[in-house]
C-alpha cells in the first residue's frame, strides 16, 4: 500500500494479498468470508469477474470498495460476544492497541470518540483482511493517517522480541485502525457511496504459480495468486 502511494499515479488504489480476493461478481454467501477451493482448471479470472473492465465498472459507481463485514477470520464462537477490542486483546497484545488508540487522542481528536465507538462497539461486524479500493483521493489521505499512526507507534512497541506471528502487529492493527478510519468516513463525509464486496478465501489444490499484472489506461490493479508452496532453499 505503501509503495502504490508513493510510485503510482491512478484513478482508483486497491489492494488484495496470497489467498484472498474480492468477487465482483457479488455473489451472495451467508457465510463469510467465503472459503473455496481452486485449481490449475479453475477460471479465476472469469469466476471473479476479475478482468479489466468489470473490475472498472464496479470502481466507477463506488467511492470505496470493501469486503463484507464478518465476525471473525472464519472463527465466528471466539469472537461472537465480544468487542473488536475484546477479540484482539484475545488474539494479540492489547497494550499494542491501546498505544494506536492514545495516539489518536493526541493527534486526531477529532476522531478519538468515533474510535472508541468502532472499537468497543457490540455486536461484532468488521471489514477484516487489510483489503480495500479507494478514489485516488480518499486513498491517499487514508495512507496520509494509516502510515502516520504506525510509524508514530513503531517505537512503543516491542515487536523484535514476538514471534513471527505476532510480529506482524502493524498488519494487526491497521486491520482494526481501517474500520475506525471507515466509521468516521461514513459519520463525517455522508455521500460517499462505499460497496461491499464478496471476500473470498482460496483452498489451492494446485501445481503451478500464478501471477497476473494487468494495466489499463488509468487504472491499475495488481494480484499475486500463490498456488505452490515452494519449499526453501537451504
Amino acid at each position: 500500500m505503501y509503495w502504490a502511494w508513493k510510485n503510482l499515479d491512478s484513478d482508483y488504489y486497491g489492494l488484495f494479498h496470497y489467498r484472498r480476493i474480492f468477487d465482483f461478481k457479488d455473489s451472495y454467501a451467508s457465510q463469510m468470508p467465503r472459503k473455496e477451493t481452486i485449481s490449475d482448471k479453475t477460471n479465476i479470472i472469469g469466476q471473479y469477474k476479475l478482468d479489466s473492465q468489470d473490475i472498472i465498472d464496479v470502481c466507477r459507481d463506488c467511492d470505496i470498495v470493501l469486503p463484507k463485514k464478518v465476525i471473525d477470520h472464519g472463527q465466528r464462537k471466539r469472537a461472537e460476544n465480544l468487542s473488536l477490542y475484546e477479540l484482539y486483546d484475545v488474539v494479540h497484545y492489547i497494550k499494542d492497541l491501546d498505544v494506536c488508540l492514545e495516539y489518536i487522542a493526541s493527534k486526531y481528536p477529532d476522531m478519538h470518540t468515533i474510535a472508541m465507538q468502532t472499537i468497543h462497539h457490540k455486536p461484532l461486524y468488521w471489514h477484516i483482511a487489510n483489503m480495500c479500493i479507494m478514489k485516488k483521493e480518499l486513498y491517499f489521505e487514508y495512507c496520509e493517517w494509516i502510515f502516520d499512526i504506525l510509524f508514530g507507534v513503531q517505537g512503543k512497541i516491542p515487536y523484535h522480541s514476538y514471534d513471527t506471528h505476532q510480529a506482524r502487529v502493524f498488519g494487526f492493527l491497521s486491520e482494526r485502525l481501517l474500520n475506525i478510519w471507515i466509521e468516521y468516513k461514513r459519520q463525517t463525509q455522508t455521500n460517499l457511496v462505499i460497496k461491499e464486496l464478496p471476500l473470498v478465501v482460496f483452498r489451492l489444490k494446485s501445481k503451478r504459480r500464478w501471477l497476473g499484472w494487468v494495466q489499463d489506461g488509468n487504472v491499475k490493479r495488481f494480484f499475486v495468486c500463490k498456488i505452490r508452496i515452494l519449499k526453501k532453499r537451504l
